[in-house]
């Protein structure tokens, strides 16, 4: 009877058995409240492209016709708001990258 190709995979060990320290390795509590410190260079925004705009409260109507015109901008464009992921997050691999970013890819590459 020959061997199963399973039996040499490695397994988690079961649940309750306890995980080693990593005695290597930074403390993350040994300074956490270094986190909360106030950084001027860090704390403020840049203000090209910051819209300082104030708008009016925006009503449920109003904020549906908003949420419609985005989707069918989204669709237009073959990108899908709920379901869009960056392209830089893809592989490589074109079996892993949804048919509308494969379109537009494909048509960078002939223009």
């Amino acid at each position: 009877m020959s061997e199963s190709p399973l039996n040499n995979v490695p397994t988690s060990p079961p649940p309750d058995t306890p995980m080693e320290e990593d005695e290597e390795g930074e403390d993350l509590m040994e300074n956490i409240g270094e986190d909360y410190e106030t950084k001027d260079a860090l704390d403020t925004y840049e203000s090209d492209n910051l819209d300082e705009t104030s708008y009016a409260p925006m009503g449920p109507s109003q904020r549906r016709a908003a949420e419609k015109e985005l989707a069918e901008r989204d669709r237009r464009i073959g990108r899908s708001r709920r379901t869009f992921v960056p392209h830089a997050f893809y592989d490589d691999d074109d079996d892993n990258i949804p048919e509308s970013l494969l379109q537009a890819k494909k048509k960078e590459w002939i223009h």
